[in-house]
């Protein structure tokens, strides 16, 4: 599928057939690798979000804290 977005979006731009090709391969491959990448930067930020959630909820006197974490994280999820 990146394959094709990336000959499509070349061709769009009026790129010469080795560049549409390079332009193609590259999309292909960030569409492949990119979720992985997500997923194994989730997998660190989940213990950090739970240690400050934890230390926050001990030294606020029970106050309620929520970690927020961007919407992309869920994509390696």
């Amino acid at each position: 599928m990146g394959l094709f977005i990336g000959i499509g979006v070349g061709i769009l731009a009026g790129y010469d057939v080795a560049k549409i090709g390079q332009l193609g391969m590259t999309t292909a491959a960030v569409m492949k690798i990119m979720p992985k990448m997500v997923a194994m930067f989730m997998e660190g930020l989940m213990p950090v979000a739970e240690a400050a959630k934890t230390w926050t909820n001990k030294h606020l006197n029970g106050r309620t804290v929520n970690i927020g974490m961007d919407a992309a994280l869920t994509v390696g999820h």
